[in-house]
């Protein structure tokens, strides 16, 4: 399956490449490109195998991408295994690999990019996103969510690379399987964590992490505070007597295009 547009929005609908119950071929590819890309109120992107054949691999590159609801999904499976659906026990397969590429992502309020597999090894998740770029997960009710999850396989890899910012604010990023091999590799300059949501990172495996990380759960507060007038504040906090008596002290110089009228010769005062 292969799709073109400028903007393409899956609202409670889907686009899939399946190998149905029974079928012995695999599902294919599944490519979309567009500048814009929406699949919300449970719409999905998806391949799915119900043999030991791979689950076709998804590949989506978009300027800006959002994921948004209770359902809405960009996933892999292979359900191989599942007699619950119908499919021969004793059987394993792979999901899928998902490539994303994109300028911003949002994952939000329950909807997920997965790929899992029954019985099998989960497939990879790769998410490349340039310089200046944005991967938001959040949700209030339910989590933004990442995720590879096998039954008795190994789990999937989750990549991230290399946004400015990956920003949590109820999200989850979970790398799951039974047989470990299930790993996590994140390279952003930052990684920012709210704390009046659950956010959550799970790995049964090995987790890289480069980053630097920030909580902004108590948001960003404007200082009643000149910074002309900064050197006062600093010397009011520096008022603790040494071991020798003496008591310590800030002495400031002040330059630049703002300074003010010294009120004392900073030459004549000690260091």
């Amino acid at each position: 399956v292969i799709l073109k547009a400028k903007t393409l929005t899956i609202d409670n609908s889907d686009v899939s490449s399946a190998a149905v119950v029974g079928a012995t071929g695999a599902s294919g590819l599944l490519s979309i490109n567009a500048q814009a890309v929406s699949v919300v109120n449970g719409g999905i992107i998806s391949t799915v195998s119900n043999n030991p054949r791979p689950a076709g691999q998804i590949d989506l590159t978009a300027e800006s991408l959002a994921v948004d609801g209770e359902g809405s999904a960009i996933s892999s499976e292979n359900q191989a295994g599942n007699t619950a659906l119908g499919n021969p026990a004793g059987e394993s397969g792979a999901a899928g690999t998902i490539h994303l590429a994109s300028n911003r992502i949002t994952i939000a309020n329950g909807a997920r990019t997965s790929t899992n597999a029954f019985a099998g090894a989960a497939g990879d998740i790769e998410i490349a996103m340039p310089a200046g770029s944005v991967l938001t997960l959040k949700g209030a009710d339910a989590p933004g969510t990442i995720q590879t999850s096998s039954g008795v396989g190994t789990g999937g890899r989750i990549t991230i690379a290399s946004p400015l910012a990956i920003a949590s604010n109820g999200g989850s990023i979970l790398a799951l399987g039974q047989q470990r091999g299930a790993n996590v590799a994140i390279r952003a300059k930052y990684f920012i964590n709210s704390s009046d949501r659950l956010n959550t990172v799970a790995v049964d495996g090995e987790f890289h992490l480069v980053a630097g990380l920030y909580d902004v759960s108590a948001g960003t507060v404007s200082r009643d505070l000149s910074v002309l007038d900064a050197s006062k504040v600093l010397r009011g906090q520096c008022p603790v007597a040494r071991a020798t008596g003496q008591v310590s002290q800030l002495v400031t110089r002040q330059v630049g295009p703002y300074i003010l009228e010294p009120s004392f010769d900073v030459s004549k005062k000690p260091l």
